[in-house]
């Protein structure tokens, strides 16, 4: 994994304090000895996945995003369930 690589599949580069950060929706990359510490860019305190090639990166991304989507199905399902409780009503 290398600069080009990234620039070439739509990573965009933009200098930081750590050094240069790549870009892509919501998610932003870091290279460190040819290899890719991938972040959403709403959580930039954890990595979620180290990347050795841009497939690599595609499955980080969507095993990250079908988490996300589990999350927040099994919030919906909490909140609904607290909802009927507590207003006798269903959605």
């Amino acid at each position: 994994m290398n600069e080009e690589i990234l620039i070439s599949n739509g990573w965009d580069p933009k200098p930081a304090m750590i050094g240069t950060l790549y870009f892509k929706g919501r998610f932003f990359c870091n290279l460190k000895d040819d290899e890719a510490f991938v972040y959403s860019v709403y959580d930039d305190m954890y990595c979620i996945g180290i990347a050795k090639s841009i497939e690599d990166m595609f499955e980080i991304e969507k095993k990250y995003d079908l988490d996300q989507i589990r999350l927040v199905e099994l919030n919906l399902k909490y909140l609904k369930k607290e909802y009927k409780e507590k207003y006798g009503e269903t959605l």
